[in-house]
């Protein structure tokens, strides 16, 4: 750490912020009543932007079996306190620390398939690359969830606030010009139209699946 003044500090690498701030996850799914201080911000991206942190939890799982029976408890309680006006001096409401639950169970590739997850609350939880097929998500929030590369086969969205999820498909795209070729990147997050006038590439974020315009 690098001391600022006589009372703040900062950390010098990012890096062990992001170690400190998992550390605090898993605090919090044990203890719910866990705290950190307030500048530590917490999120679901901590758990999946580093493959050290990934490694970090995976440990954590092996020495705790609890863990995975904890992490389901705070997302079941997300249903009846789903408010973000309810959280602690940290900020993290239930439905916060119930998609900071859920996105560290499909870090670990916990298999989703058939569960009943109904009227929980998940709001910007990443679940990209795990199986969901056959999930009941019927009346939940998943509002800015990350669904890339998910299977989502026969998944139940009944009634579910679904504002902002992304499932990584590329989009449907029509152009007024005739479209005289096409080519993708090899590795498939870029993609030229090369129409009559003009070429326009498109690109796909890898840990958001959403398009935009290069």
């Amino acid at each position: 750490m690098r001391r600022v003044n006589d009372h703040q500090y900062s950390f010098i690498h990012k890096s062990f912020l992001e170690y400190f701030a998992a550390n605090g996850i898993l605090d919090i799914i044990i203890n719910k009543d866990a705290l950190l201080p307030e500048k530590i911000e917490l999120s679901p991206n901590i758990i999946t932007n580093d493959q050290g942190v990934i490694s970090f939890f995976k440990d954590a799982f092996a020495l705790d079996p609890r863990l995975e029976e904890k992490c389901f408890s705070r997302i079941g309680e997300s249903k009846s306190h789903p408010s973000r006006n309810e959280g602690n001096r940290q900020g993290l409401d239930p439905a916060s620390t119930a998609a900071m639950a859920i996105t560290l169970l499909n870090a670990m590739s916990y298999n989703f398939a058939k569960a009943d997850l109904n009227d929980i609350s998940i709001p910007n939880a990443n679940l990209s690359h795990g199986n969901f097929e056959g999930i009941n998500f019927e009346n939940v929030d998943l509002t800015n969830v990350n669904f890339a590369s998910s299977c989502l086969k026969n998944a139940i969205f009944r009634k579910a606030h679904l504002t902002g999820v992304s499932s990584g498909e590329w989009s449907y795209m029509q152009f007024d010009d005739p479209i005289r070729c096409i080519s993708f990147s090899t590795n498939g997050r870029v993609i030229a139209a090369g129409l009559v006038s003009s070429v326009i590439i498109f690109g796909r974020g890898f840990k958001t699946g959403r398009i935009k315009e290069l």
